[in-house]
């Protein structure tokens, strides 16, 4: 179905008649139709993989599919990242949203400051199906400070100090 102006794209099931030559009409009880470049649905076909706080995820490429998995490339829509799940409480930094490109958002520079295991991405445009990453893990960076983790107390000279005085490395982002 193609008409003049725009494009038919269906909010629920269509009946569609066909009448040939003979002007006999034949009904089809069901008929599939390939729309190339209608996406329904997002997939991360390069998630992030993990990195220090602060530092580079790396290359991350969210995909758009049609029905029938296929590169939606007619889509060109903004894809936004977000956090899923946020087991450190980190911040996400970096260009959160891109446009598609023959269907593919690709982003760089993405980092997120806080060390944990267990985080996900969460890409979304729109009213489309929204995609989650798989989990990835973030690490403490160099250690670029020290911070007492038990600080000292009062004690008279020669006795030793209860409880004993504890020092942690932390690095820029305080992990």
């Amino acid at each position: 179905v193609s008409p003049s102006e725009g494009s038919f794209v269906p909010q629920s099931p269509v009946s569609i008649s066909i009448s040939y030559s003979d002007n006999v009409a034949l009904s089809l009880p069901s008929l599939v139709v390939v729309l190339d470049g209608v996406s329904i649905t997002h997939l991360f076909t390069v998630g992030p993989t993990g990195a220090q706080a602060g530092a580079s995820l790396g290359a991350i490429a969210v995909t758009a599919r049609d029905a029938q998995n296929n590169v939606a490339t007619a889509f060109t829509g903004a894809v936004t990242l977000a956090l899923g799940a946020n087991p450190g409480n980190g911040a996400l930094t970096g260009t959160l949203t891109a446009n598609a490109v023959a269907g593919v958002a690709t982003f760089t520079g993405m980092s997120i400051d806080r060390a944990a295991a267990g985080y996900t991405m969460v890409a979304s445009s729109g009213a489309l199906t929204a995609a989650t990453s798989s989990a990835f893990t973030i690490t403490a960076g160099a250690a670029t400070a020290l911070a007492f983790s038990v600080a000292p107390t009062t004690a008279p000279v020669a006795t030793p100090l209860v409880p004993a005085v504890q020092l942690v490395a932390l690095d820029a982002f305080g992990n």
